[in-house]
């Protein structure tokens, strides 16, 4: 699925969300595990002129709770959408699949404030994140 980049100080582009190929490393998004072997239906990156620049895993064995996690954009392409159009994304297949909640945690102010216009529930001093699908 693709989607148009706000573009902040760089020429429009546009932005993939997708699953990671097989052969691909993804040691750049996540360095101290991104070696390891995945379940790709679990992972979503972010494309952006052929450059993984973001990407988040979900933790799905099933049940109606699915967990998020491990959420991360590249410095340069902070602040342009990409973080919310990959939550929104990794929503909509949750909700496709069945799912009824998207849970997860944070100690950073700025994903709270993007939960709550979003109607995620939060709480507590490391913010649980209850987003109702």
């Amino acid at each position: 699925m693709s989607y148009a980049l706000s573009a902040m100080g760089r020429e429009a582009a546009s932005m993939l969300i997708r699953h990671p190929r097989p052969d691909e490393a993804l040691d750049g998004l996540w360095p101290a595990y991104g070696k390891f072997a995945w379940n790709l239906d679990q992972v979503y990156v972010v494309e952006v002129d052929g450059q993984l620049v973001g990407g988040a895993l979900i933790w799905d064995a099933g049940h109606e709770m699915v967990h998020l996690d491990e959420l991360t954009v590249a410095e340069g392409f902070q602040r342009e959408g990409i973080a919310t159009a990959l939550c929104l994304r990794i929503r909509e297949d949750l909700v496709a699949r069945g799912r009824k909640v998207l849970l997860g945690w944070t100690r950073r102010e700025w994903f709270e404030q993007f939960a709550k216009r979003y109607g995620v529930h939060t709480g507590g001093p490391l913010t649980l994140l209850w987003w109702p699908l």
